[in-house]
């Protein structure tokens, strides 16, 4: 009886409804993580914790615009009957080599870039700066490339999954902050070992979910980079990066 109810809410319903719940439980972990982070790492570990928090806003947008450039064709698509398989690879592949390459620039840039974010944190040493700096941009960007999942499922009128997922990432990475035991640490790895902690989960279902729905359209046998990419992917996407660029600037500057 619950099942039948449940069928005969409007899908719009479900989505906006797990939205809200995945907002107001990301908002509660959020504040009680840190009571919990300012016990572990003191005020000067918490308030470093916090300025490498506020870049995940930043590296969202490591997928240029294609995610949400991939959710309207696939709408598209739908609405013609169509099959979007070669969409989905297409974006899909070109996602891991552009995240390739911006990886592998993050390895040579990323000790200068620590040195000059973390300058005021002269209780670590340049190393571990360029650790904390490298292993959390690794983190983010692992929840950043799940937005290529989440913005296929809610083109597919499933949006409610890519509410849920962030929600329980939220849960267990405060579980798993409240479950920590910091004796053992230093100050440089216990930092370390809180962004593994909280925001593990997040960069763990991203990428998951990134592979799950990347590897239901390799089987789709024409090249994926074919030159159509430019007209399909790479060109309307640029417009969305802009404006996600200039929403991110207004938020975070």
């Amino acid at each position: 009886m619950c099942t039948k109810f449940i069928k005969k809410i409007p899908s719009h319903f479900v989505v906006a409804g797990s939205a809200w719940g995945s907002r107001f439980i990301s908002i509660f972990v959020q504040f009680y993580s840190i009571k919990i982070l300012l016990n572990y790492l003191g005020t000067n570990g918490y308030a470093l914790f916090s300025l490498i928090a506020s870049f995940s806003a930043w590296f969202l947008l490591v997928d240029i615009g294609m995610s949400t450039n991939l959710q309207n064709k696939i709408s598209e698509r739908k609405a013609y009957g169509k099959a979007y398989f070669d969409l989905v690879k297409r974006t899909g592949c070109f996602l891991i080599v552009a995240l390739t390459l911006f990886v592998i620039l993050l390895w040579i840039f990323g000790p200068y870039l620590s040195r000059i974010l973390l300058v005021s944190f002269d209780f670590l040493s340049e190393k571990d700066k360029n650790n904390i700096f490298f292993i959390s941009s690794l983190l983010f960007i692992g929840n950043g490339i799940g937005f290529f999942a989440y913005k296929i499922w809610y083109a597919e009128h499933k949006g409610w999954i890519s509410n849920i997922l962030p929600a329980i990432s939220s849960i267990c990475g405060l579980l798993f902050l409240i479950l920590l035991r910091t004796e053992q640490f230093n100050i440089s790895h216990l930092i370390i070992v809180c962004l593994l902690s909280f925001y593990g989960p997040a960069a763990f279902l991203g990428v998951l979910s990134f592979v799950t729905t990347f590897a239901s359209s390799l089987h789709y046998k024409e090249p994926p980079l074919s030159p159509s990419i430019v007209q399909d992917i790479i060109r309307p996407s640029m417009g969305f990066f802009s404006f996600s660029v200039m929403a991110a600037l207004v938020l975070q500057v």
